[in-house]
């Protein structure tokens, strides 16, 4: 029994040895390492184009840096959420799709992602069978980082994220003085009403409301950032009356004369996901990643309103 169990375990060992042997072979072949190189490759393209939108994305939203600073990694996770709600897998896709449609700011970007791909993947390429399979694979570091930093200057996109930074606070404010506008008017209507003795019941209340023309029954179309807001407005009420009311904002709305250093409203959090949120639309109209025509938009500001 016990040379029986010895020879087990001989031929277990030379089992394992040669298993080993065909793994190696197999990693150190050609086409293994060409394979690697493959995924190298276009892992790094997926990194690299996602570090130039991320930039360019957080350059672009007008909100308080100290927010960005300390809401960073949410941020980072806007782009990929945006682009799977916009209907595609990821943001290669998406910008390709783009590229397909004849997006010249598209094809620009992409063809300085294959540069910094190419540069960095040339010697390994070129070299390969001086490398083991190991050695195949991108990580980021420091160099392709400064690469992309002079790809986004070179695409003059700081330039156009000061423009888009500046299209959708002016929106936002536009936003805020229609609101107060809306409810000012609204007060000043409740109190006329209220000193009006000739209504006194909902036929009467009909009345005066047509003569001051409220009573149109139009269909109710609200602006793209108005519908936004709507939407994200319900949500965030939903989390503050579900106890979560401890969302701190880092001071997001100083730039809109807004002090929000305690604990935020639901209004608050709504208004400051909605900036982000028409940030990105306002990145994919500028980069033409897809084409907006206005029967969209109104589509587009009615189902934010209505999610």
């Amino acid at each position: 029994m016990n040379e029986s169990k010895v020879l087990n375990f001989i031929d277990q060992i030379e089992s394992e040895r040669q298993q080993k042997t065909q793994d190696n072979t197999l990693i150190n072949s050609m086409e293994y390492k060409y394979k690697c190189l493959d995924k190298a490759k276009e892992d790094c393209k997926k990194q690299c184009l996602a570090k130039i939108f991320e930039k360019f994305y957080r350059d672009s939203i007008p909100l308080n840096d100290e927010y960005k600073n300390a809401c960073s990694d949410d941020i980072k996770s806007d782009i990929p959420g945006f682009v799977k709600s916009r209907g595609y897998d990821d943001l290669v896709y998406y910008v390709g799709e783009a590229m397909r449609r004849g997006s010249k700011a598209a094809s620009r970007i992409m063809e300085s992602v294959k540069s910094i791909v190419n540069e960095a993947f040339k010697d390994k390429e070129m070299n390969i069978s001086d490398y083991q399979a190991s050695d195949l694979v991108f990580k980021m570091d420091d160099s392709t980082e400064k690469k992309i930093d002079i790809a986004t200057q070179n695409l003059e996109l700081d330039d156009l994220s000061k423009i888009i930074s500046d299209n959708v606070k002016s929106t936002a404010v536009a936003e805020i003085k229609r609101a107060k506008r809306e409810k000012d008017e609204a007060k000043a209507l409740e109190a006329e009403l209220a000193n009006d003795l000739s209504v006194n019941d909902e036929t009467t209340l009909e009345f005066a409301l047509e003569l001051r023309g409220f009573k149109d029954k139009k269909i109710f179309q609200p602006s793209l950032f108005e519908g936004i807001m709507i939407g994200k407005l319900e949500k965030a009420s939903v989390l503050i009356e579900s106890g979560a009311n401890s969302v701190y904002l880092y001071n997001a709305l100083t730039p809109y004369g807004i002090d929000n250093q305690s604990f935020a409203t639901a209004e608050e959090v709504a208004f400051v996901e909605s900036v982000r949120e028409y940030t990105l639309l306002n990145i994919a109209k500028a980069l033409k990643l897809e084409n907006f025509n206005l029967a969209m938009i109104r589509e587009m500001a009615q189902d934010y309103a209505t999610v």
